[in-house]
């Protein structure tokens, strides 16, 4: 779409969508609301900082990726977490329609948006900037412009290291330079610096340090849109203790956990949902609403069904253009330095992923395909 200069596409309806059993929708409803409310990370977390919660624990425990991801802890971010920002900032919440939670935070006295971790974390520890009011003001510049936030991030920070010069301050320039434009991935292809990327499929790594991180490391290695924590957002059991805490630091049973956190995750966007919510709900919970809504009876293991069929179609898209298993690795960095990941303890989690998903060589078998129902 962006390569035709498409911006967006816009349906508009006269008619009201219908429900199949309002009442049935109702209760649903209002379990999930119960569930959310009841969740300390939703309701003692996003609710009160928003996302600028995870700032705090992400550098204590050494997966804040740093200069570049050169290092694991960033010095000097005190105006960075999301208790100072609250204490410092006439706050106001605000959220998508009818959420309960409103985690998007806004400075009511001069209304502007106020960033999320993602871009604290980009325009922050990642280019080591420890001045907030740059943070916001770059991420305001973003928006105008409709970039992404961590990708422009990578990129000033992969200039930065190449180059030394620091665009953070001058964002807005970088839409037309003959370099920045491209994006780090493709700067560091033409500079020669394949070992100072820090994309995985073209798409650049977010806010969490992958070597500190199995499940999540597995799970960029292997997410089809590139290094993406949306796919399987593993930060949940590692970090957050959702649905349960698990070591983040041992491989043990992470390939089939990452397959079924990157399954739900892709039943979750098609229900046009927010990822927050799994933090609360699981598949039952998703199943109900769903059912009620349309009137076909949908029970866990079919909603993650669903989610597996997307799951490999998207896989069999990227393979039809040309990925394979050689790229669903991690960035050069990642196997070296500080804190680096053992080379052979992910690619064993990545065999035993391939063997989980009944993948050969990174792409499903018609087997499999056969009992997905895509073949």
């Amino acid at each position: 779409m962006g390569s035709k200069n498409l911006k967006a596409i816009v349906i508009h309806g006269t008619k009201k969508p219908t429900v199949a059993d309002v009442e049935r929708y109702k209760e649903a409803m209002k379990e999930m609301v119960r569930l959310l409310e009841a969740s300390p990370p939703i309701n003692k977390g996003l609710r009160v900082f928003g996302t600028a919660m995870l700032y705090d624990i992400v550098n204590y425990l050494n997966v804040m990726p740093t200069d570049n991801f050169n290092r694991v802890h960033y010095d000097g971010g005190e105006q960075l977490s999301g208790d100072y920002i609250i204490n410092n900032h006439d706050i106001r919440s605000e959220g998508c329609w009818g959420c309960p939670i409103k985690c998007k935070k806004w400075d009511a006295k001069r209304n502007i948006e106020l960033p999320e971790y993602e871009t604290i974390w980009a325009f922050g520890p990642n280019i080591e900037n420890g001045d907030y009011e740059k943070i916001v003001k770059a991420n305001h510049e973003c928006n105008l412009l409709g970039i992404d936030t961590i990708t422009t991030g990578a990129t000033v920070a992969m200039w930065k290291e190449l180059r030394g010069e620091n665009y953070l301050e001058r964002v807005n320039e970088m839409v037309e330079h003959e370099d920045l434009k491209l994006g780090s991935m493709r700067i560091a292809r033409k500079y020669g610096a394949e070992n100072k990327r820090t994309d995985i499929k073209g798409l650049e790594l977010p806010g969490y340090d992958p070597r500190g991180l199995y499940g999540q490391a597995l799970s960029y290695a292997t997410s089809n849109r590139g290094g993406c924590h949306l796919r399987a957002y593993m930060v949940a059991p590692e970090i957050i203790g959702k649905p349960k805490l698990i070591h983040r630091l041992s491989p043990e049973g992470k390939a089939g956990l990452v397959v079924i956190f990157q399954n739900l995750s892709a039943a979750i966007d098609s229900l046009i949902l927010c990822k927050f919510t799994s933090f609360a709900m699981t598949e039952v919970e998703y199943g109900k609403l769903l059912s009620a809504a349309t009137g076909v009876e949908y029970r866990a293991e079919d909603i993650l069904r669903a989610g597996e069929r997307i799951y490999n179609l998207e896989r069999l898209f990227n393979v039809r253009a040309g990925f394979s298993a050689k790229d669903d690795t991690l960035p050069e960095k990642i196997f070296s330095g500080e804190n680096s990941l053992s080379r052979d303890i992910f690619e064993d989690m990545l065999r035993q992923y391939y063997e989980f998903r009944e993948w050969k060589d990174g792409v499903p078998t018609d087997e499999k395909l056969r009992k997905l129902g895509i073949l």
